[in-house]
């Protein structure tokens, strides 16, 4: 038996643009701007899938979502500016079912991602040209598991995650003389951001209880650790066993 099912589709959404009006014309009529319309676009999908045979079941999930806009100006003859903005989410997830125990995960994640930028270009005449741009990007995003799973032999759960942030910038010039006979060109970027990653495990079973603790940490340079404990009960119990019965004898033997 098999079970299937999908909603959303993939197909875009494609948003009405804001603003109102009739805003296919420029606006900004009369003045140095052209103001381009701002364009908005959103996009899902989802879908889901199971399955059951004689000896368990399993089954799947995926929701994912996109939002973007985007928008342009020309701030002065020749100088055009432009921005974006995307944002992104999605979740997925498995598990199963079976004479062995069952066991599932489940992975989300989201980011945004935003850049702005601007160009020129001037022809000085005589055959001299000269363009220059700048542009900035920033970014974060986080993304985050759990897997666990359970069975004769025990019990496991284990949760990690990562968080990024960014932004980076550069500039470019250049230039030719002479109808492009001798040409020129320099840029310069720089670079900026942190991330922080960590894991939590934990197990369960008749010989060993453990737990695990890791993560680590960057900004520029990183730096990161670990913690691992575990305990074995049947160990501490029959120490305990030992210890008791090694203690009854001596008081029967005084």
């Amino acid at each position: 038996m098999e079970i299937d099912g999908g909603g959303g589709g993939g197909a875009p959404i494609q948003s009405p643009d804001m603003g109102g009006g009739d805003t296919g014309a420029p606006q900004g009529a009369g003045g140095a701007d052209e103001q381009s319309p701002i364009q908005t676009s959103t996009q899902t999908d989802s879908s889901a899938s199971g399955q059951i045979t004689p000896t368990g079941a399993s089954g799947q999930f995926q929701d994912t979502f996109e939002a973007s806009a985007r928008t342009g100006t020309q701030v002065a003859p020749g100088v055009d500016a432009d921005a974006s903005v995307t944002a992104r989410a999605g979740v997925s997830g498995n598990g199963q079912i079976g004479p062995n125990g069952a066991r599932g995960h489940v992975e989300g994640q989201v980011g945004v991602e935003a850049q702005a930028g601007v160009h020129g270009q001037r022809d000085l005449g005589g055959g001299t040209e000269v363009d220059a741009g700048a542009q900035v990007r920033a970014q974060a995003q986080a993304r985050g598991t759990v897997d666990a799973s359970i069975g004769p032999d025990g019990a496991r759960v284990r949760a990690g995650g990562e968080l990024f942030a960014g932004v980076r910038a550069g500039a470019q010039v250049g230039g030719s003389v002479g109808d492009g006979a001798v040409r020129a060109g320099a840029g310069i970027e720089a670079r900026a951001g942190i991330g922080v990653s960590g894991t939590a495990e934990a197990s369960f079973s008749r010989d060993r209880v453990g737990f695990r603790l890791s993560g680590s940490a960057a900004l520029g340079l990183g730096i990161g650790g670990s913690v691992d404990l575990s305990v074995n009960p049947t160990a501490i119990a029959n120490g305990v066993s030992n210890a008791a019965s090694r203690a009854w004898n001596w008081i029967r033997g005084n």
